[in-house]
């Protein structure tokens, strides 16, 4: 995470004056996907809510959920919260997807537990409680000002080739979403004062059709 954020320093020094500071990456941590959202997807998110907070980072753009979402205008929470990793294998050559290590404390927190097992489900919700490290900005409509926020969009598949249910839970953080399993794509329109985004899906018959509403950021300062 320390060269994640050394990068990210790095970018935003060496261009001053820039307008808009827009990261891209693949994990979603602010996602919608039943396989990543309350699991692995989160596992970065207590590191790197802070890390885009300090450097007034606009617009997160990810991936990985395989699913669209646009989550509301969100900043840390200011506490204090474990930090995670995925740790290697006792043989070194992969890394255990299947358990999210506490870099504190050492422990491994299954993010499938069998629901018989009451002591390994109370680890992952207490795992999950951890990582509600964040604030929704108090605003309204699709249509905001100078927002403390940051905007995080989560792409689902272009191609068309692998999909992923939604979590049957929409969380507090996203605005909107969908998986209607077509291929979908997101338009960017970015000016000096405005970031614009407009999804849309391509049908069987190869029209085209909006996902959500336009939702556009302006600066004025």
């Amino acid at each position: 995470m320390a060269e994640h954020q050394q990068a990210i320093e790095e970018a935003v020094a060496s261009h001053p004056d820039a307008a808009w500071k827009i990261v891209t990456m693949h994990q979603d941590i602010y996602g919608t996907g039943l396989d990543h959202s309350d699991t692995d997807g989160m596992i970065l998110r207590t590191q790197l809510t802070p890390i885009f907070d300090a450097n007034d980072i606009d617009v997160v753009l990810q991936g990985h959920d395989h699913t669209y979402s646009r989550s509301k205008l969100l900043y840390g929470d200011g506490q204090t919260h474990g930090t995670y990793e995925f740790s290697l294998t006792e043989d070194g050559t992969d890394y255990d997807w299947e358990h999210a290590t506490n870099t504190q404390t050492g422990e491994k927190i299954e993010l499938n537990p069998d629901e018989s097992d009451a002591d390994a489900v109370a680890a992952k919700d207490a795992f999950q409680q951890d990582n509600l490290c964040y604030t929704i900005e108090d605003v309204e409509g699709n249509s905001v000002t100078d927002p403390e926020g940051i905007l995080y969009l989560t792409a689902n598949s272009a191609s068309g080739s692998k999909f992923y249910e939604l979590i049957a839970q929409q969380q507090d953080y996203i605005a909107a979403r969908s998986q209607n399993w077509l291929p979908s794509y997101s338009v960017i329109t970015l000016t000096k004062d405005t970031f614009s985004v407009n999804a849309y899906q391509i049908t069987d018959d190869g029209s085209v059709e909006p996902i959500d509403d336009t939702f556009t950021i302006t600066k004025t300062k």
